[in-house]
């Protein structure tokens, strides 16, 4: 348990899993312009495929694995002025990393403010790396 609350109606107790959760959703909503990553770059976990998203299972199973990795990897601590969130991430080739992560930062504090009622005390989002998208139909090679 990282937090708890006493109310009138009994005890309020979030652990970091759900404080977790909340960062990978809120990532997610990103749809691969930013990904969790390890501190030194490595994708955490793949992107979701199209066949899985076709799938209901598979899309769910997917999701649930790479939840998993994104638990272990964003790193949550209290401290006396109270949570602290340090995650790592990749970003796409031309996106504008100061704009994305502040952006980010803003998103998951509203989130974790509005599904817990908690004020975090700091967000550190560190870009790790930054990868090329592929795009489709681009890597075509001709020849005459």
């Amino acid at each position: 348990m990282i937090y708890s609350v006493k109310t009138e109606y009994g005890e309020i107790r979030v652990d970091k899993d759900a404080i977790a959760n909340i960062v990978f959703e809120t990532i997610q909503s990103y749809d691969g312009r930013i990904m969790l990553a390890t501190s030194k770059g490595k994708l955490l976990y793949q992107p979701i495929t199209l066949t899985a998203l076709v799938n209901e299972k598979a899309y769910y199973r997917a999701l649930d694995k790479a939840r998993e990795k994104a638990a272990g990897a964003i790193m949550i601590n209290v401290s006396p002025n109270g949570i602290n969130i340090k995650i790592y991430v990749l970003t796409l080739l031309g996106i504008n990393v100061s704009h994305i992560a502040e952006d980010l930062i803003k998103a998951i504090k509203a989130n974790t403010k509005e599904i817990f009622g908690i004020d975090l005390n700091d967000v550190t989002i560190v870009v790790s790396g930054v990868i090329q998208q592929k795009l489709p139909g681009l890597s075509k090679e001709v020849s005459g």
